[in-house]
């Protein structure tokens, strides 16, 4: 995701298809462990899990299951 938040973005909004919402700092979704994955171990996620999903390691309240859009903010 880091390519996605450059130095101008403010933030990252992730949505799931249910509507779930998390606002990620620009600082946190440039982090080298932040994915956006659609495997777990070569096999797509489960039906629960994806088929996108994105994780924020150490912050299981900011990993949105589901993902359907990544909108990024960019500074005012």
């Amino acid at each position: 995701m880091r390519d996605l938040v450059g130095g101008s973005a403010s933030g990252v909004v992730a949505r799931g298809s249910d509507g779930y919402t998390q606002t990620l700092a620009a600082a946190t979704g440039a982090r080298d462990d932040v994915i956006v994955a659609c495997q777990c171990e070569g096999k797509s996620l489960s039906a629960k899990e994806g088929p996108v999903r994105l994780i924020v390691p150490g912050s299981p309240g900011l990993s949105v299951r589901n993902l359907v859009r990544l909108e990024v903010a960019a500074r005012p």
